[in-house]
């Protein structure tokens, strides 16, 4: 602890909760700077404790906590109430502040400030899961320790929120077993944490409706006879890293995706001709009120007995042009079947002539607020889908037709 004057004390932002008589301001290196601070895993969060008194002031002791608390607020079901909510400190982690610095006496004076420096670091995993016991799958535990990322979305009739603070409290002074536990103050300072890493083994079983690959014919006008089939595969892309609130960072992250298409024609009708593909990114927020038992499953309606809730939010991302994407001619494809098809079972192996055509899609994700990485929690899920809609028209045919097509994908730090 440093004791010094009062004077310097107006160099100490972010006094917040604070007793008439006692102020406490709560000061973390890097947060001063033009452009918010973001954590992430491993990183020290520095700073200082500066607390000043209006008048000589007794207390019992002073705690400072690193904490994670997740709120939830949601439908309460069909023989639940209309909302149901539920809060949880997930992490809380104590740093340790001598006595000494403060004992015998345990009394602030006027006209000094007392400092107290803190460090924490950012952990890679949870000490602690609410699930554990509620769950035999070591799976849904093991991604369920992951610290999950700051994020709020809030509306009149649905919340979900994850937020980091640092908590200042100066109890009073004990007067007895029978009293409860009073604060001279409590103070909170937001912490914003995105961590690295990635969701871990079960991020394959977390979205279960998803289309990678569709058959579809293709026919002379709407009610026109079928002049051929096509196939579209979609193959998996890496993990986006957007650049989230890094300064040094660019303002798109770059990926791209494969996209794979097959034409078996109905006598000598040639392929269609490719037009354009308009990729879309969607963000998936599953969250509940009961800690998760099983792999996350997206339904279309709330008509389920448990408390939960879903809210996806789509990004337009730039559209593309595949006009000059061009289509070979492969004979008895059953033999000469390109790698992208060798495992894929359909009705085509009986042509005698097939097309195959490649595309790969550039996809550029700009920033957002509300892009975070992809995470699992007990109660709180986030989640992407690439969606890309690919224009077409038939070759004999001015007609615009469209397949979509969507792939899940991680987005990391």
């Amino acid at each position: 602890m440093t004791k010094i004057p009062a004077l310097l004390r107006s160099c100490a932002p972010h006094t917040r909760n604070s007793s008439s008589k006692v102020s406490v301001s709560i000061h973390i290196a890097g947060t001063e700077d033009k452009h918010p601070k973001v954590f992430t895993t491993s990183d020290k969060i520095e700073g200082v404790v500066t607390i000043t008194v209006a008048e000589k002031t007794s207390f019992d002791d002073i705690k400072v906590t690193f904490e994670g608390i997740s709120r939830v607020m949601t439908w309460g079901g069909i023989n639940g109430p209309p909302l149901v909510g539920a809060r949880q400190t997930f992490i809380k982690l104590h740093y340790p502040i001598e006595n000494s610095s403060y004992q015998p006496a345990s009394i602030l004076e006027p006209g000094w400030c007392y400092k107290f420096p803190f460090t924490f670091v950012v952990p890679d995993n949870l000490p602690l899961t609410p699930c554990e016991g509620e769950t035999d799958d070591a799976g849904i535990r093991n991604v369920h320790k992951g610290l999950p990322p700051s994020m709020s979305k809030e509306t009149d009739t649905e919340c979900f929120t994850i937020k980091y603070i640092v908590r200042v409290i100066i109890p009073k002074p004990f007067c007895g077993k029978e009293e409860p536990t009073e604060s001279l103050v409590n103070t909170v300072r937001p912490v914003m944490i995105l961590p690295s890493g990635t969701m871990g083994s079960s991020s394959g079983d977390a979205i279960t409706t998803l289309t990678y690959r569709k058959d579809l014919r293709i026919k002379h006008r709407w009610r026109g006879k079928c002049t051929g089939r096509l196939a579209v595969l979609a193959s998996p892309t890496g993990p986006i890293r957007p650049p989230f609130c890094r300064t040094d960072a660019t303002d798109h992250a770059n990926t791209s995706i494969k996209v794979d298409l097959r034409y078996s024609p109905v006598g000598t009708e040639p392929p269609p001709r490719l037009r354009k593909v308009y990729p879309k990114l969607n963000l998936a927020t599953s969250f509940h009120t009961t800690p998760r038992e099983q792999h996350l499953c997206f339904r279309k309606n709330k008509c389920s007995d448990l408390p939960s809730a879903n809210h996806v939010q789509s990004l337009t991302l730039p559209k593309f042009d595949a006009a000059s994407a061009q289509w070979v001619r492969i004979q008895s494809p059953s033999s000469n079947v390109s790698s992208p098809w060798k495992d894929y079972q359909s009705n085509f192996n009986n042509e005698e002539a097939t097309y195959t055509a490649s595309i790969v899609v550039p996809i550029s994700v700009p920033k957002h607020d509300d892009l975070v990485p992809s995470f699992h929690s007990c109660f709180i899920s986030r989640m992407y889908t690439l969606e890309l809609i690919l224009s077409y028209c038939s070759a004999n045919s001015a007609s615009r037709s469209a397949v979509r097509i969507e792939v899940p994908i991680e987005v990391t730090l």
